[in-house]
């Protein structure tokens, strides 16, 4: 019987970057299987609102923030 995939979302904000990884286990191996980057620019939670709408995330694309 084939096993389903579990998915791991994982997010990176820091002083300058915006970094949001999904990945899955493979082998024993983490596969990446999607990354999305961005610039911060100002404040946080307006960084953050940007990132969202940027990649088109607020119906769950991509991780739930």
């Amino acid at each position: 019987m084939k096993r389903k995939k579990k998915i791991h979302s994982g997010v990176c904000i820091t002083d300058e970057r915006i970094v949001c990884v999904t990945a899955h286990i493979e082998n024993k191996t983490m596969v990446i299987t999607d990354a999305l980057e961005m610039k911060r620019s100002g404040p946080i939670d307006e960084d953050v609102t940007r990132f969202i709408e940027t990649y088109d995330l607020d119906e769950g694309g991509l991780i739930a923030l």
